[in-house]
């Protein structure tokens, strides 16, 4: 018997903000692999997004210690770490610039004054993140200033995907979220 064909199949969409694409080898296409990829972008986007004002990173910025995900307190924990190796470097308390620029929310049409740069300053700092658990729930406090974890939360949802897809039996998976890429196989 002749070995079975393979065909690439591709899937694209939007989500966390920007654009996302898997891309698989199978014998027929797998409605699953559309479905897996959707939920596990979804769950990311309403746990992690800035955009949202329900997601629990939004609900963190309200201040004060918040019961979250697994997951989130899985990306916020490597968050800081990721800014502590780094000296700062990386910092997941960067929302206050980021908004200050006009990055999310309102464009600027004027440079921030050095006032302005000096107040989102002062609101920044990754040694404000404190986590702990309590009763088997995890928490995560801010430190009375806001998260951005768009450097993270892509290369997240991006394994989040391929893990999901991969779990459906596809060994040759290749899965892009805004860039963040992580492919595995011949795909």
């Amino acid at each position: 018997p002749s070995p079975v064909e393979e065909t690439l199949f591709t899937l694209r969409g939007e989500a966390l903000g920007t654009t996302w694409l898997v891309k698989y080898l199978a014998v027929v296409e797998d409605a699953r692999a559309g479905t897996a990829t959707n939920a596990a972008l979804a769950e990311v986007d309403e746990r992690m997004s800035t955009w949202r004002s329900d997601s629990e990173v939004s609900r963190i910025r309200a201040g004060g210690a918040v019961a979250v995900s697994e997951e989130t307190y899985f990306v916020v924990e490597a968050a800081r770490s990721m800014a502590a190796l780094t000296e700062g470097a990386f910092d997941p308390t960067v929302q206050p610039l980021v908004e200050l620029w006009g990055i999310h929310g309102e464009r600027r049409t004027t440079l921030p004054t050095d006032a302005e740069l000096a107040d989102a300053r002062s609101e920044v700092g990754y040694e404000r993140i404190l986590l702990s658990r309590s009763d088997g729930q995890a928490y995560v406090d801010a430190g009375g200033t806001a998260l951005d974890l768009s450097a993270i939360a892509k290369g997240h949802a991006v394994d989040r995907v391929s893990n999901a897809v991969s779990a459906l039996g596809h060994a040759d998976v290749l899965v892009e979220v805004g860039g963040e890429v992580r492919a595995h196989g011949h795909a």
